[in-house]
């Protein structure tokens, strides 16, 4: 019996909607890190994560963030700038800058996220993951 309700509960929370979308918590598990691309504006961009660290490449490997990773739950997490290289022309890439992003897909091998870049300024993107 006891077997029954600890199946029942591991079933009922592998899943939940997070603002009317649903979230597959074995997802979120499997995105905490790797390695993960996204085209948006016909520029594509990689990032590399590791527990505590991202790395964002971008405009032909040209440039580079750096930030320290936190997870504040199983589908938010925060980005605090450590380095910025060759970004002169992306005003939130800051030393010390912190964004926030919440995870409001995540199926498989990709997820969409909402990045919180300023108090007036989101931004959507979705990630396919490559490794």
């Amino acid at each position: 019996m006891l077997q029954k309700i600890v199946a029942v509960i591991v079933i009922s929370l592998s899943s939940f909607h997070f603002f009317g979308q649903k979230v597959d918590l074995f997802c979120l598990q499997n995105i905490r890190v790797g390695t993960f691309i996204t085209n948006q504006n016909n520029s594509e961009s990689t990032i590399v994560r590791t527990k505590k660290k991202q790395i964002e490449y971008f405009n032909n490997g040209k440039s580079k963030v750096v930030s320290k990773l936190t997870w504040t739950d199983e589908e938010n997490y925060t980005l605090t700038i450590v380095k910025c290289i060759n970004c002169p022309d992306i005003p939130v890439c800051q030393k010390g800058s912190v964004l926030k992003v919440r995870i409001i897909e995540c199926e498989e091998d990709r997820f969409k996220c909402k990045i919180q870049l300023t108090s007036e300024m989101s931004l959507v993107v979705v990630y396919k993951m490559v490794k």
